[in-house]
């Protein structure tokens, strides 16, 4: 059975649940992925309901004690799930794939 010094070797952000992963990303690589979200929002309006859906499924403990006082996963979780999925933190997810994945 593996160690609790294990989990933090394999998911040190998340365990700590720093802003940015450990590659150095900063918060302004969140801000321009909320923004492409927000893009795709306005471009496909029928993606709405499931942006809420998925910001308010995945949203960061303790939210509405911290600005912007939205219900948004934290960055941590966004950089891990980007890092999965495509290998790289810092990937932006192309429209037709965000929309597959929320829909």
């Amino acid at each position: 059975m593996r160690g609790s010094g294990d989990l933090f070797v394999i998911f040190p952000t998340i365990v700590f649940g720093a802003d940015t992963p450990p590659d150095g990303h900063s918060i302004r690589r969140r801000a321009t992925l909320y923004w492409n979200i927000a893009k795709a929002a306005i471009r496909r309006p029928r993606l709405v309901p499931h942006l809420i859906g998925a910001a308010w499924a995945f949203r960061a403990r303790g939210w509405y004690r911290r600005p912007p006082f939205l219900p948004l996963p934290p960055a941590s979780y966004l950089f891990w799930r980007l890092d999965t999925a495509y290998g790289d933190p810092a990937a932006e997810p192309p429209l037709d794939e965000l929309e597959r994945y929320l829909v």
